[in-house]
This record gives structure tokens, C-alpha cells and sequence, in this order.
């Protein structure tokens, strides 16, 4: 008896596990036209574009859809989809290719205008069939086919070629402006343009070297005085008299020779500096100076903000 019952049981658990899987299918459903609803609020924008399918693409048009999808996005001020369109009609267990369908998504994203494709590549030339639905119904689908050859000029020419398309609105790409690839909520980094170096800066650098030369002389004609002492005779109090004026003379032009090289050196140092930072246009440039201290120089570096 027992047998029987747990054998009859088994049927009546397996009906009741279907029914718990699709039960979670259909609330697992709703979660997703819930969560593409609330993001549809998100943004007061009416038109949503879903990512343009493709298949066959070079590897340097890898990134084309996610950019071409983009682009038409931005010239009809619209929102990026999350999903493509078939995973959107999916969730509402209907065909895309109905207008019914179509309109039922359009409800659920809380969208006016829904716009959707596809890019084929074949023999070097690619190729876009987008489709805009209009809530009304208002059907149109039109196949443009691209020059560019990178995926950048290919966003370029959808948005010119696709225009028409959509009630023939300007678009906001144009051969000057790039597609701006900043993230939401992010800054833009600041574009410089190579500087020019001043004249002042050219002086540093002509002064540095001159008196760093200088310094070398100095302390060449040192060395000369310094030979001449080791070789200078002292039978007499006028030859004593004479070698102490030469060590003298030796000894202060050592120490101007050394004032004048390291400072010469310093200033050099200091110009070149400035002439690299100067070249680089940087908005927040430091400025170089040198300063004298106890025994020998520094370079004070004063960032302006």
C-alpha cells in the first residue's frame, strides 16, 4: 500500500515543479519589463534605439555597432537600449516583426519612437537597414550603405545618410566633432596645444650656458696659475712677495670660476626646464626659478591654480 501511494505521488510532484518553473519564468519576465521601465523614467527622452545586430565584421569594425548604435542615438536624442530588440519583444513573448508587438514594447519602455537594425558586411562594403516605429502605428525601414572605412566615419555617415529618416533632424556629428566617447558623468580631459617658448626662457638658456662657460675658463686659467706657483722661484723676498699675489690671484679665481659653473649651471638647468614645460602648454604650468642659498642653489618649483 505504501508502494502504490508513493508511486502515485510521483506524477502529481513533477506537475506542481513545472508549474513552480513557470511560475518563476513569468516573475523573472516581469522583473525584466519592470527594470527597462523604471530605466525608461529614468530619462525624459522618447525615443529608445536597441543595439544594432551584426555578424561578419572585420576585426577593425569590431567596436562599429556599439558606436553606430551610439551615434544615432545622440543626433535623435534618444536612449541606448540595454537589450536588443528581439530580447525586449522576447520579454513580452511577442514578434518584433508585428506592429502590435512593437507598440506593446514601446509601452513598456515608455518610449514614443522605437528604432532598430541591422549592419551586413559584404565585399569591403557595409551595409545598415534601420527601422523606425512611431507609435500611431508608423512603420519606415531603410537600408543606407556606408563609405567609411573605420568605425568612427561610419557613425559619421549614418547619421548624415539616416537623417531623412527621421524627419530629416541635423545631426549632432559632424566632420569636425568627434563621436564623444566621455562616460556619464565624467569630464572631458582638457586638449592642449604644443606652446611657445619666450624669449625670457631662450635668455636663461643663452645666460646659463655663457656664464657656466665662463666658469670653465676661470678654472682653467686657475689651474694654469697654479703650475705657475709650483714652478716660481723663492731665493729672494721679491720672488716670496710675487708667489703670494699669484697663489691670490689663483685662489680667487678658483672660487669665481666655481661661483660662476655652478650658477651657470643652475640657470641652464632652470631654462630647460621651463622650455619643456612651456612647449607643453600644461593649464596648470609650475613655474622655475632658481634661489641662492648657503653653499649653492635650488630650483623652486611654484604651481599656479
Amino acid at each position: 500500500m505504501l508502494a502504490a501511494v508513493g508511486s502515485a505521488s510521483l506524477p502529481r510532484r513533477a506537475a506542481v515543479d513545472t508549474l513552480d518553473l513557470r511560475v518563476m519564468s513569468r516573475v523573472a519576465m516581469v522583473v525584466c519589463v519592470v527594470c527597462l521601465t523604471a530605466s525608461a523614467h529614468a530619462d525624459s527622452r522618447k525615443a529608445q534605439v536597441f543595439p544594432l545586430a551584426a555578424s561578419g565584421l572585420p576585426d577593425n569594425l569590431s567596436q562599429a555597432p556599439a558606436k553606430l548604435t551610439k551615434a544615432l542615438a545622440v543626433a535623435i536624442k534618444g536612449q541606448v537600449a540595454s537589450v536588443p530588440i528581439e530580447d525586449a519583444a522576447g520579454l513580452l513573448e511577442c514578434d518584433p516583426e508585428s506592429s502590435t508587438c512593437l507598440a506593446s514594447v514601446a509601452k513598456s519602455v515608455s518610449a514614443e519612437r522605437l528604432v532598430f537594425g541591422s549592419i551586413t558586411y559584404d565585399k569591403n562594403r557595409v551595409k545598415v537597414t534601420l527601422t523606425r516605429f512611431d507609435v500611431g502605428p508608423d512603420r519606415q525601414q531603410q537600408t543606407f550603405e556606408l563609405e567609411g572605412t573605420t568605425a568612427d566615419a561610419l557613425a559619421k555617415d549614418l547619421v548624415k545618410s539616416s537623417a531623412p529618416l527621421f524627419g530629416g533632424e541635423a545631426p549632432l556629428i559632424t566632420e569636425d566633432k568627434p563621436i564623444d566617447e566621455t562616460p556619464p558623468g565624467g569630464e572631458p580631459l582638457p586638449q592642449t596645444m604644443p606652446g611657445k617658448i619666450t624669449s625670457s626662457t631662450w635668455a636663461m638658456i643663452g645666460g646659463g650656458a655663457v656664464l657656466a662657460a665662463g666658469g670653465v675658463v676661470m678654472l682653467v686659467s686657475a689651474q694654469s696659475i697654479k703650475r705657475d706657483v709650483q714652478n716660481a722661484p723663492t731665493a729672494t723676498v721679491e720672488d716670496i712677495r710675487r708667489l703670494r699675489a699669484l697663489e691670490d690671484r689663483g685662489v680667487q679665481r678658483t672660487l669665481i670660476g666655481n661661483v660662476m659653473m655652478i650658477g651657470g649651471g643652475v640657470v641652464l638647468a632652470a631654462g630647460v626646464v621651463r622650455a619643456v614645460i612651456q612647449r607643453k602648454s600644461s593649464p596648470e604650468a609650475p613655474v622655475v626659478q632658481p634661489a641662492p642659498v648657503e653653499g649653492g642653489a635650488v630650483l623652486l618649483f611654484t604651481v599656479i591654480r
